[in-house]
């Protein structure tokens, strides 16, 4: 059973929110990008662009800053790992789209009380009640011909089950 399915998990709540708002959206769920088990909760193709979306349950009062979120006086290391899984994402469906997307990287925070110091460039923070106002808000990014070559792109098994065509130079100068 795909986590996306299990009720109150952070996955399954943002995955209910991301089904019920539009049809013109590509969405997949908890979706592995990398070797050793990384994953992203949710990938968001639509006329905005590509968007990456992790879930956290995080009751309470959370401070974003430029840099990060904080409870209760500890940093929750969201913003880092939030840009690592849109760059990931984003050099997959480059590979197989051919099309620089970049993706944008946004934290749900489910059941936080947000005070917003200011939003860490590049990353959106923002609470699950505001997330359908805020996919309706964004500006079209994508003609119809992008979006269905990345919507294509994030669909296909293929993108995310072979080897990134991004060679890595040898540390031995050879191949």
């Amino acid at each position: 059973m795909s986590i996306a399915r299990i009720p109150g998990t952070p996955v399954h709540t943002v995955a209910k929110i991301l089904d019920g708002v539009a049809d013109d959206y590509v969405v997949v769920h908890n979706q592995a990008i990398g070797r050793r088990g990384a994953r992203v909760d949710h990938i968001v193709v639509g006329p905005f662009g590509v968007l990456c979306l992790t879930g956290r349950h995080q009751r309470g009062r959370v401070i974003v800053t430029d840099k990060d979120c904080i409870a209760d006086g500890d940093r929750l290391d969201v913003v880092s790992k939030a840009r690592r899984q849109a760059t990931a994402v984003g050099a997959r469906l480059k590979a197989v789209s051919g099309l620089d997307c970049a993706p944008h990287p946004v934290v749900v925070m489910i059941g936080a009380q947000l005070t917003l110091q200011s939003q860490p460039a590049g990353v959106t923070i923002l609470t699950d009640d505001a997330l359908p106002l805020w996919l309706r808000s964004l500006p079209q990014a994508l003609d119809e011909v992008q979006q269905r070559a990345l919507s294509n792109a994030v669909a296909d098994t293929r993108t995310w089950t072979t080897k990134s065509s991004a060679r890595r130079p040898s540390v031995f100068g050879g191949r």
